[in-house]
């Protein structure tokens, strides 16, 4: 009795394993460059003896993606935030092309470390 239940569970198992879509194949997103969608953020850190991991452990923790649509196009715009780097605020033109409107807006930010963005509704 004990072989046979056994048996059935591996049965099962290679059952439910070899039917169905293979969802891994599955792709949601693509990678456009930054001259198609007009978007060029990097939020680069520069260590020193200073400014490091072991003295700041929370170094990498920070920058924050916001979207939302700030002008009521119906288009859903971008924010970035960076550490060491101005903040960016990208307006959408669509067709996946992006105009940043950074300098504009006022929205660069100063010498502060930015480490999150949020859109209110």
């Amino acid at each position: 009795m004990r072989y046979q239940f056994s048996l059935f569970i591996v049965f099962a198992f290679l059952i439910a394993c070899s039917q169905g879509e293979d969802k891994r194949s599955t792709t949601y997103f693509s990678q456009l460059s930054s001259s198609t969608s007009g978007v060029s953020f990097s939020n680069n850190i520069i260590e020193n003896d200073t400014l490091n991991y072991f003295t700041f452990p929370y170094l990498y923790m920070g920058g924050g993606v916001s979207v939302g649509d700030i002008n009521n196009d119906g288009l859903t715009d971008i924010y970035l935030t960076g550490n060491m780097v101005p903040n960016r605020l990208y307006l959408n033109q669509g067709n996946k092309q992006f105009t940043d409107i950074t300098e504009t807006a006022g929205v660069a930010g100063d010498d502060r470390w930015y480490t999150g963005a949020t859109w209110p509704m």
